[in-house]
């Protein structure tokens, strides 16, 4: 028994949790892959399967690796005889909050678009009236006028 592993049991507040660093994981399909194992992590975190979850990983590739959780364990399944030190999960992936910045920025850029149309359309029009006078048509397709 290591150490860690009798910490991890002195530790309260936590549970575990099995990733996967396929993004694709089906747990009907079965492990197909090397990617298809599975990996415990602690954590203390409220995650559901299909959550996408940030771990340590290998300073090769930034440190840091996306995982999906498979199984979300109620109490922590700790293996006192692994091998291995259980890692923490960084954190959870929030999509919700980044969905709706994403969303805002879209709609903002959209407004400052409509903004900035408006203006030159504006400006347009002024130096049309500036050149040509009044006798400038001013056209409006709007879908009360008629044809």
């Amino acid at each position: 028994m290591k150490q860690t592993h009798i910490l991890s049991l002195l530790q309260s507040g936590f549970t575990t949790a099995s990733v996967s660093y396929n993004l694709n994981y089906k747990d009907d399909a079965g492990p197909n892959f090397r990617e298809d194992k599975l990996y415990t992590f602690k954590h203390n975190l409220n995650l559901q399967p299909g959550d996408l979850v940030v771990v340590p990983g290998a300073e090769a590739i930034g440190g840091f690796v996306l995982c999906v959780v498979v199984e979300a364990h109620e109490e922590p399944e700790i293996d006192l005889d692994a091998n291995f030190e259980y890692k923490w999960i960084v954190s959870k992936v929030e999509f919700e909050a980044w969905q709706d910045i994403m969303n805002g920025e879209k709609e903002a850029l959209k407004m400052m678009f409509k903004l900035e149309q408006d203006a030159k359309r504006k400006e347009a029009q002024e130096r049309m009236k500036e050149v040509y006078g009044s006798a400038v048509p001013m056209l409006d397709y709007s879908k009360d006028k008629t044809l």
